[in-house]
């Protein structure tokens, strides 16, 4: 059996240092699948922080994107 190209999120759980991810997020229907993502991430034990535009504000609010990352969201 061949191992993926692409890391496992679980991967991180192991790893001695803290990975940080910075998630831009970006006007379009695809930011409501940005919110779930930021919600894996951190069950997966990486620091998310998020950065939207004002057309991604439009389809979620940065409120969803602080609950969800435990940090302040830039916008």
């Amino acid at each position: 059996m061949q191992a993926s190209a692409t890391p496992s999120l679980a991967s991180n759980a192991t790893s001695q240092t803290p990975k940080n991810i910075l998630l831009g997020v970006t006007g379009g229907i695809a930011a409501y699948k940005s919110a779930y993502l930021v919600r894996r991430l951190k069950d997966a034990g990486f620091a998310v922080r998020v950065v939207m535009t004002a057309g991604a504000q439009a389809f979620v609010t940065p409120l969803t994107f602080q609950a969800l990352s435990g940090e302040p969201v830039h916008t």
